[in-house]
């Protein structure tokens, strides 16, 4: 009795490892993009998502490379981005409490997010490449890794 016990115990055990292997994926944080909320080195641990979301801190794959972003719009979202760097959503300018300091002047923009698409950025505008940037621009939805759901740093562990 106890060894069916045993066995049941050990093959529940290793089902949730490889699930939770599966789903569940750690990236180092390379550059400055994302400060304050994450700093260079930081280890992220992402789920993996087939429906991301506005606001939500994001891995995306870039060909052979992987960076995380915030995503600000998702496909028909009207995104304005003012001279004063301040962004509007939808006609409704973004609560931001996540930024680095104050926000720092920009490019004015104004644009519709195509189909299938995501429009992302760092929490650190001013040394951030994101979907500004020509280098970036629109991401397809598919690009998306997994979203962020917790951090470890030199101070800890943090849900995100």
């Amino acid at each position: 009795m106890w060894k069916n016990k045993a066995l049941l115990s050990a093959g529940i055990v290793v089902t949730l490892t490889a699930a939770a292997k599966a789903a569940l994926k750690v990236y180092m944080v390379a550059g400055n993009s994302m400060t304050p909320t994450l700093h260079h080195g930081d280890l992220v641990v992402c789920v993996r998502c087939k429906r991301p979301e506005r606001r939500k801190i994001a891995l995306i794959r870039r060909g052979d490379f992987v960076m995380v972003k915030r995503i600000i719009a998702m496909q028909g979202d009207d995104i304005r981005i003012e001279n004063t760097g301040e962004v509007r959503l939808n006609g409704v300018k973004l609560d931001e409490p996540y930024l680095c300091g104050k926000l720092t002047p920009d490019v004015p923009l104004s644009l519709t997010v195509p189909k299938g698409c995501i429009f992302v950025m760092g929490d650190n505008r001013a040394d951030s490449v994101d979907s500004r940037s020509y280098k970036v621009g629109y991401l397809h939805r598919r690009s998306v890794i997994g979203i962020a759901v917790a951090a470890i740093t030199p101070s800890g562990f943090h849900s995100l």
